[in-house]
């Protein structure tokens, strides 16, 4: 497991990310990518201390991104009243993506990649395949919301 935190102006603090690398990651060669979106309340860290994350993907070769998502962002661009920038489809979109694929050996590719959520975290995994297409070949949301009528109430 690796943990990071990354400068962005996306977000109004360090957003952290943890990244699990496949057992024997080897820089020779490619990897897909699954990116692990957690629920409202929960943070970066809760696929792992939660949810066992390292047992369940042993053994497999993917790469698997677990970012921050804000306690209750549901995974939108969204200022506060208070001036406060929570831009977490920016972020995970425009900077944390291209990072990872920058960074890490990678495939590169919209085939290579998927998303999966939890709750808040479903709702922002199937928006983010709704939203772009291009960039997820699979997307699954687990107890996400389906009242979007509610959401920016939460916000």
């Amino acid at each position: 497991m690796q943990y990071y935190k990354l400068a962005t102006s996306s977000i109004g603090w360090l957003p952290r990310v943890n990244v699990l690398l496949p057992d024997g990651y080897d820089t020779s060669r490619r990897y897909p990518v699954l990116f692990l979106l957690h629920g409202g309340g929960e943070n970066y860290s809760t696929f792992d201390t939660k949810y066992d994350i390292r047992n369940h993907t042993a053994g497999r070769d993917l790469i698997v991104v677990m970012p921050d998502g804000g306690h209750g962002s549901f995974y939108i661009d969204a200022t506060f009243s208070t001036g406060h920038t929570r831009n977490w489809e920016t972020f995970h979109h425009e900077q944390l993506i291209p990072w990872i694929d920058a960074n890490l050996r990678t495939i590169p590719t919209r085939a290579a990649r998927a998303a999966l959520g939890i709750s808040m975290g479903g709702y922002g995994a199937l928006k983010y395949g709704a939203r772009f297409p291009d960039r997820w070949s699979s997307v699954t949301g687990i107890s996400a919301p389906s009242d979007t009528l509610f959401l920016p109430l939460q916000l």
